[in-house]
């Protein structure tokens, strides 16, 4: 395994991704069995499609409110993030450069939603050597004003655009939660494709993350993802378009390639499978009974994720590159 860092490195992984309407996978990695999971799904649909290679993003958050990833993994209290993430970097590197283990799949490490409220996470972004470390970093200042978020994320650009692929946000995408709670639309929560052409020309980001109708753990058979609104948007970007939110879609997901969209992020359904499957494992034994140790120790919780990640991760391969010629 590889892990790919230099900006033109993955330049070149969007820019193959572009020329087969193929996007990248890219789904989030907390823990471990996580990350061990993907790799061998990777690794196993390598082999399914008889490639050479396969380039896949492996994505953490930091401080982001909706799910703080390295906050939750810090060990202690401190407001410097850095360690931990050292740590999830450790991980990681485990499994880089070892020879008949994992060959041909390269990964593109990315900060998801570094969230720019969270001074935490403005530390970490700003750090040239996290800067080195990620080939994708997410400038999330979508909490703010327009014009703030805007500013804001062209100067970080112009900080860090010759070191790292930068992704910004044009417009809050709020959670399902979130928008019935203020008793919102999720049509009125769509994307302007004006104001993110206007957002990519202000900032020179490579990345955005449009609001198109399946972000953020929303669920059920009515999500719609409005691919047109995503061709109108490529119109007037080109092929930038991060898709969050891909766990409601399955494998109505479609060729969404030829909509603009090059990089699709993934988590929410892959950890819910992982975690009830581990449920389901203890609910066989009965009430009454302790639970054996060959179940209640580590490496079974660990085994069990795993291997459910594993096959969760591979069918979201096979519904994103079914269509696709990409031998």
């Amino acid at each position: 395994m590889q892990l790919l860092t230099k900006r033109d490195e993955v330049l070149e992984a969007l820019g193959q991704a572009q020329l087969r309407e193929c996007p990248l996978f890219c789904p989030n990695a907390e823990s471990p069995d996580e990350i061990e999971g993907l790799l061998l799904a990777a690794s196993d649909f390598k082999k399914q499609q008889g490639l050479d290679d396969l380039v896949m993003g492996m994505g953490i958050t930091s401080c982001y409110p909706d799910h703080p990833q390295l906050q939750r993994l810090s060990l202690n209290d401190s407001p410097d993030m850095l360690p931990t993430l050292q740590t999830w970097f450790a991980w990681l590197k485990v499994y880089a450069n070892r020879q008949g283990l994992f060959d041909g799949i390269r990964i593109i490490p990315f900060l998801d939603h570094g969230w720019v409220p969270d001074s935490r996470d403005v530390k970490l972004m700003m750090d040239p050597q996290v800067q080195e470390q990620f080939g994708i970093i997410m400038f999330d200042a979508s909490a703010l004003d327009l014009s703030e978020n805007i500013r804001l994320t062209r100067d970080y650009v112009q900080q860090a655009g010759q070191r790292v692929v930068v992704e910004g946000c044009p417009d809050k995408i709020l959670s399902e939660a979130e928008i019935l709670a203020k008793g919102l639309s999720a049509e009125n929560m769509l994307t302007d494709p004006l104001v993110a052409g206007d957002f990519v020309q202000q900032t020179g980001v490579d990345l955005i993350v449009p609001s198109l109708g399946t972000e953020h753990r929303a669920t059920g058979h009515d999500v719609q993802y409005h691919g047109e609104i995503a061709r109108k948007i490529k119109e007037q970007i080109g092929t930038k378009l991060a898709l969050h939110g891909t766990s409601s879609l399955g494998n109505r997901i479609g060729n969404i390639g030829a909509d603009g969209i090059i990089k699709v992020n993934f988590y929410t359904a892959m950890a819910r499978c992982a975690s009830q499957q581990l449920r389901t494992s203890w609910a066989k034994i009965p009430a009454a009974d302790s639970l054996p140790i060959q179940q209640a120790c580590g490496s079974e919780v660990l085994s069990v994720r795993r291997q459910e990640v594993r096959k969760i991760a591979l069918s979201m391969l096979e519904n994103l590159l079914r269509a696709m010629d990409v031998k």
